[in-house]
């Protein structure tokens, strides 16, 4: 049997809401890191202020390999900035970090 959980929220502020209260993985996908890093969208919304209340495992999927020093970012998988075909690239990687962290957890739901 096959577990998959997907939540997408399209708000920010749900989005928030979600890291802040989550235990499990987040994944943020982010080519440009933006979203991630103390900045004037950030600090708007409060991103970083919830990247480091969450208790869950923050994982981002980025191009920018300066993610790597951010120390509320639990993993950084870097992937190349490429042309083509992006969309099929971030559903490879998601395959990948689905499986990786089911390989964590001792039993499945």
């Amino acid at each position: 049997m096959h577990h998959q959980i997907c939540l997408t929220f399209f708000h920010i502020q749900d989005q928030l809401e979600h890291i802040r209260h989550s235990h499990g993985v987040i994944v943020i996908y982010s080519m440009s890191g933006e979203y991630v890093f103390d900045n004037g969208y950030s600090r708007y919304y409060g991103i970083v202020e919830s990247l480091k209340k969450s208790q869950a495992k923050i994982w981002v999927v980025t191009g920018n390999p300066k993610v790597q020093s951010l120390d509320y970012v639990d993993r950084v998988i870097l992937i190349p900035h490429i042309h083509g075909n992006l969309s099929y690239l971030i559903h490879c990687f998601n395959d990948l970090i689905l499986s990786c962290y089911l390989k964590t957890r001792k039993s499945f739901p």
